[in-house]
Formats: C-alpha cells, structure tokens, sequence
C-alpha cells in the first residue's frame, strides 16, 4: 500500500519537475528544506524504523533543525524510504 502510494506520489512529482525543471535547481545535498519540524504519517515512521534500524541507533544526531536522515554532505540516507513530505 505505501509502496503504491509512493509510485503514484512520484509520479507526479515528476510530471511537475518536468515542467518547472528550469526553475528548480535542487539537487544531492540541497537540503534548505530538509529541516526535523516535519510530521510524517504513522505507517511511514514504521517504514523508517523497519528500514533503518541502524542508522536510528547508530547514527550520529544532526545538529537542532536538520533532519536527522541528512548526510555529512546533506544527502538524504533514506532516500528510497523517504516519507511523503520530503517527495
């Protein structure tokens, strides 16, 4: 189900993208919008912890703001599990 709602939310990212390509300049390690403030459904935050159980216990914590998923060079380390908002 998520998987699908997903595909279908990317989808039509990309027809937008397409449209606007040349105004839009985000790329890896663009993250001003990547901020810890955001709220993701419940079914996506089980998504993550099921995924990403190593990085939730392991990882180093981002500094106050960023989202925690950032890399060092601010690419995102769940990127196929990103929830919603970030799509």
């Amino acid at each position: 189900m998520l998987t699908e709602f997903y595909a279908t939310v990317d989808a039509l990212a990309t027809r937008l993208h397409e449209t606007h390509a040349a105004r839009l300049k985000c790329g890896r390690g663009c993250s001003s919008c990547c901020v810890d403030d955001l709220t993701v459904y419940a079914i996506e935050a089980r998504n993550i912890q099921s995924r990403h159980a190593d990085l939730l216990t392991q990882a180093t914590p981002r500094e106050s703001g960023a989202c925690a998923f950032l890399d060092g060079a601010g690419g995102c380390r769940i990127y196929e599990s990103r929830p919603y908002v970030c799509r």
